[in-house]
């Protein structure tokens, strides 16, 4: 552990001592006034703690920044990893994390603080503890990375220590390829900044804090918005995201979380849909081709560079899977048996797409929906109607613990998502873009404005060629034989689907018309907020599509054929999407995000985004200021403070009656307030901008403690979603007739005799 600023120093400025109280004019540039030089630190990572006092203009608001901390490296600043120190107003410390990365061992480090010109600035102290964990964790990462070098030494070069054949090798280049290329934009020292980075850079970090605090699964990202709290997680899913936050926790950098993240999506992306299309098509050829289109399709790349729209592309890994499941289901002979293991594709899917985005979720239910009622003969066939009935009962309960708070939180809280819907027609795609090529533009949303400047939100030209070769498959039905053809049949399903997807998302729908006059149909069209999020459904349904034509041509005219087309396709999909990659590289605005809190955020992250998941009508400007609110003869005695999801302040109440305190946290559901050594309970109700206002008696002198309690019920369903989950890992390791009927008796009717 290092702590400056009681040691000499040099100062290049000759301006004042450690800890001096630095007051002063606005000046026309940044002043340097410490200057802490040639330090030492070896590789690893670095817990940095500046305690300060700050006070800009007297208003204690965190938008306002007195002064901020650089450290450098002279001789290699390219092996540390340092974020820039803000010092706001209304904290008292600040902390940080640095790196040096593994043989960057420094001992020409460098402190300079920096003085803005207003107000008063004093530091007061900086310590710098080394995280040990770091160094298990690094070590570990050493071991992983050869132990992988090593199995794809055995498996090429193994001199015939380890047996594999020709074709696994194919597969292995095959599917690494994919994953490298879909992942390429990860393997730099920066992050590419997309639309929703910062939204999702937050998430991340406050599930980070949650792990933590050991507040499992989080309800409430407590410290987001400036402490006065954010309930994302009550009405987006976090699953998934505990991945990167877990890394995160063993002190690996923020922006490396992600990108580890992006790679392990893309990767699940493609080895799901190569088993889902290689299920299919009985080829393992073909499973690499529909693969291949599908995780570097158009949509899906622009919704991991462009937008940064984590959720969605995450739900987008499990499509496959869910198309996969409900096509094998249907697929049954009527009077057929169905086993669980049948049903399992798309009970994972659909909790997959549940977990990540709640709209890609909607979007998938509705096709369901529309493919059910449309094949309802075999909807209503006992056995495939008991099947599908016993897959929707246990996604459900799996996701019971999700789905149950949201429904909570949704209809119970006046929150901001309910305001969606309104002018949606505004983002639709016009023809000529779904069928056109990649542009390199990263940043419009909208064409309320026609075309100019907009996003990319083409299928991408190995989709759109997916849909010549199912028109030469329909041009040649009769000489091919195909009118009986089970796949031909497939396909057309798969066709009229994309046409359907690739409408709703385009202008020809008229969206303004359904919202506006549809009761409850128009209320969840418009929480789509975007109509080209279809082209994420015409994205699978055209793969889908494309792996049918390929059978197809397969049967019909051989191998050779069906790789020519197969070629075809990929050859200007492949080229359109390094295109794509290479020309959104060069456009967009690169970002370092090592930890939290740096020059790319500030406490009340993401201001444009953050009303849809708050309480509606709330000021996120006002959020800068964490001083309380109080009646005339209530007296604060301390700042508000916060461990978790519990707030404390020390107060008084000096009047005759009965008095208020506005504290600095929004008011969800389900925050109590006690007094701290008494613990009686207070009253509370909503005060100023929606905080949380609690009621003090007449001459009360103590600590009052503020709590988010988790209710009986939320726990209650996680405790039911936990054990459905064991429930399904146990049926699928007891495959044999009636093996799971020890369990609990009243299973069986859930699930029939047969497992």
């Amino acid at each position: 552990m290092w702590t400056g600023l009681q040691d000499p120093y040099h100062t290049e400025l000759g301006i004042g001592v450690p800890g001096q109280n630095k007051n002063a004019q606005k000046n026309a540039e940044d002043e340097l006034i410490l200057f802490y030089g040639d330090f030492a630190l070896r590789s690893g990572a670095y817990e940095v703690t500046v305690e300060y006092e700050s006070d800009y203009d007297g208003s204690q608001s965190a938008e306002n920044i007195s002064g901020y901390m650089d450290i450098i490296a002279e001789k290699n600043g390219e092996a540390l990893k340092a974020p820039r120190i803000f010092l706001r107003d209304g904290m008292r410390e600040h902390t940080e994390r640095i790196w040096l990365r593994s043989g960057g061992d420094a001992d020409d480090l460098e402190l300079h603080v920096w003085y803005g010109g207003t107000g008063k600035l004093i530091l007061n102290r900086v310590t710098i503890k080394e995280s040990v964990l770091y160094r298990f964790v690094r070590l570990g990462g050493f071991f992983l990375f050869f132990a992988f070098a090593d199995i794809l030494y055995l498996c090429f070069a193994g001199n015939g220590i380890v047996q594999v054949t020709e074709e696994t090798k194919w597969k292995i280049v095959c599917l690494g390829l994919i994953i490298f290329l879909s992942s390429i934009t990860c393997f730099t020292d920066f992050l590419f900044d997309g639309h929703d980075m910062g939204f999702h850079l937050e998430r991340i970090y406050r599930l980070s804090e949650s792990i933590r605090s050991l507040q499992i699964p989080q309800r409430i990202a407590f410290g987001a918005l400036n402490g006065y709290g954010y309930a994302n997680s009550l009405l987006y899913g976090d699953a998934f995201l505990y991945i990167p936050a877990v890394l995160y926790c063993l002190w690996i950098p923020l922006q490396t979380c992600y990108q580890l993240y992006v790679i392990v999506v893309n990767s699940f992306t493609c080895l799901t849909a190569y088993w889902c299309f290689k299920q299919i098509s009985r080829d393992w050829r073909i499973g690499i081709v529909g693969s291949c289109v599908y995780t570097l399709s158009a949509y899906r790349m622009v919704n991991i560079l462009t937008r940064a729209a984590v959720g969605e592309y995450t739900a987008m890994a499990f499509f496959p899977l869910v198309c996969y499941g409900f096509l094998r289901i249907y697929q049954k002979k009527r009077g057929d048996d169905i086993r669980l293991s049948e049903c399992m594709p798309l009970i994972i899917g659909l909790t997959g797409v549940v977990e990540s985005h709640i709209l890609s979720t909607e979007m998938v239910m509705l096709f369901l929906a529309a493919a059910a009622v449309i094949f309802w003969k075999k909807t209503f066939e006992k056995k495939r109607f008991v099947a599908l009935v016993r897959a929707a009962v246990m996604t459900f309960l799996i996701n019971l613990w999700f789905l149950y708070p949201y429904l909570c939180t949704y209809f119970g809280m006046e929150m901001g998502v309910q305001n969606l819907g309104k002018n949606i027609e505004k983002y639709h795609a016009y023809p000529v873009q779904l069928f056109g090529d990649f542009s390199p533009t990263v940043t419009a949303l909208t064409t309320e404005g026609g075309m100019q400047g907009e996003m990319p939100l083409t299928v991408g030209a190995g989709l759109a060629l997916g849909i010549v070769l199912y028109l030469v498959c329909v041009i040649k039905r009769d000489s091919w034989e195909l009118k009986e053809n089970v796949h031909y049949r497939q396909a057309g399903i798969f066709a009229v689907l994309s046409a359907a997807a690739m409408f709703f998302s385009s202008s020809l729908f008229h969206s303004g018309n359904l919202t506006g006059r549809c009761g409850i149909a128009g209320i969840l069209w418009g929480a789509l907020q975007f109509p080209w999020r279809m082209s994420a459904m015409a994205t699978v349904f055209l793969s889908f599509l494309l792996v049918f034509c390929l059978i197809i041509l397969r049967e019909k005219k051989g191998d050779k054929l069906c790789f020519a087309a197969a070629v075809a396709v990929l050859a200007p999909g492949l080229l359109s999407t390094w295109m794509y990659i290479t020309d959104f590289a060069d456009a967009a605005e690169e970002i370092r995000v090592y930890s939290y809190g740096n020059e790319t955020q500030d406490p009340v992250a993401c201001e444009e985004i953050a009303p849809w998941f708050q309480l509606k009508e709330t000021d996120n400007t006002l959020t800068f200021v964490r001083t309380p609110l109080v009646d005339t003869g209530v007296c604060v005695l301390s700042e508000v403070s916060r461990e978790g999801g519990t707030y404390a302040v020390d107060c008084a109440n000096e009047n005759g009656e009965s008095a208020r305190i506005v504290l600095p946290v929004y008011h969800y559901d389900h925050f109590h307030a006690y007094d701290k050594e008494h613990g009686y309970e207070f009253a509370v109700s909503t005060g100023e901008n929606k905080r949380i206002a609690v009621e003090l008696p007449a001459g009360y002198t103590g600590t009052v403690l503020l709590k988010y309690e988790v209710p009986l019920t939320f726990r209650i369903c996680e405790g039911i979603s936990f054990f459905s989950f064991i429930v399904l890992g146990v049926f699928m390791r007891r495959r044999k007739r009636d093996g799971y009927a020890y369990i609990m008796p009243c299973l069986r009717l859930l699930w029939g005799r047969k497992g």
